[in-house]
C-alpha cells in the first residue's frame, strides 16, 4: 500500500514547548523544522524505480519524541494528483495501521500551503493530529502525538514550525 511507505512523518509530544524547539534542517535541504534537540539520521535506498526509498530523523526527549520521515515516491510509479479525495485517503490509512478512529478532518496550512488535518483518537483516548501535504514526488506528514497534559499553543507553534525548501 504506497500510503503508508511514502510521506514525512513528525511524531511530538504536545507536553514540549516551542521555546524548547531549534530549527533543523536536513543537508538535502528540501524541508525545515522546530526540534527539540539533534535528531539521528537513517535513510533506505530505493532498490528499484519502482520502489520508494527514505529518510528518517529521530529525536527522542524525556517529554516525547519526534520522528521525521521523507519518502520520495518511486521514478518508475506516476505521482497520484494532490486532491482531497488523495489526501483523505492517506489519512485513512494511517488510522487504520496506527489502528486509530479518524474523527474529523480540515483544511490547515503546512509548509505555507494548504493541507489536510486529521484528528485521530487511540483506544485509550490519546489524541493525535495529522497533516498530510504532497509537494512533487514527495508526500509530507507531519504528526502531534498528544502526551496528556495538553498544550494546543505549543501543538500549533511546532506544527507552523514545518517549512519547505
Amino acid at each position: 500500500m504506497w500510503a503508508r511507505v511514502i510521506g514525512v512523518t513528525v511524531v511530538w509530544s504536545l507536553a514540549m514547548t516551542a521555546g524548547s524547539q531549534s530549527l533543523f534542517r536536513p543537508a538535502e535541504g528540501d524541508f525545515s523544522v522546530a526540534f527539540p534537540g539533534t535528531p539521528t539520521v537513517g535513510n533506505e535506498v530505493a532498490a528499484t524505480q519502482f520502489d520508494a526509498g527514505y529518510r528518517s530523523y529521530t529525536d527522542e526527549e524525556p517529554g516525547g519524541h519526534f520522528v521525521v520521515v521523507v519518502d520520495q515516491y518511486p521514478a518508475g510509479i506516476p505521482t497520484p494528483k494532490p486532491t482531497p479525495t488523495t489526501y483523505l485517503l492517506l489519512l485513512k490509512s494511517h488510522a487504520k495501521e496506527q489502528q486509530l478512529t479518524l474523527v474529523s478532518t480540515h483544511v490547515a496550512p503546512l509548509g505555507g500551503r494548504q493541507s489536510l488535518e486529521g484528528l485521530f483518537v487511540s483506544a485509550e483516548g490519546r489524541r493525535q493530529v495529522l497533516r498530510v501535504l504532497m509537494v512533487g514526488p514527495r508526500i509530507y506528514h507531519v504528526e502531534c502525538d498528544e502526551a496528556g497534559q495538553g498544550g494546543d499553543d505549543a501543538a500549533e507553534a511546532f506544527l507552523d514550525s514545518f517549512r519547505l525548501g
